[in-house]
């Protein structure tokens, strides 16, 4: 009797989890097939967000291309690199 009892908790909580699952990725996929202009409009900071991000997204980039860079030439010393010519292209 106590088995059952578990495990239709199990199951209601299973359920639980998996409708707020369902809420959730709906309400993020609604937000993300909104329209720029839309957000735009509504949101006015988000030119200025944007522009963090990408500088953000660039700094990491350039970062990366550099330490792998310095790591490569660092690689008599006992350090492993990643070819620039492959990196860059990435």
């Amino acid at each position: 009797m106590l088995e059952l009892i578990f495990q239709g908790f199990a199951e209601w909580a299973y359920e639980l989890v998996l409708e707020c699952w369902e809420y959730f990725s709906t309400a993020l996929l609604d937000i993300m097939s909104m329209d720029y202009a839309y957000m735009k409009s509504h949101v006015p900071v988000m030119d200025d967000i944007i522009q963090v991000l990408m500088a953000v997204g660039w700094a990491l980039l350039i970062g990366n291309l550099v330490f792998q860079a310095l790591k490569s030439m660092m690689s008599g010393l006992g350090f492993e690199g990643e070819d620039p010519k492959l990196l860059f292209t990435r």
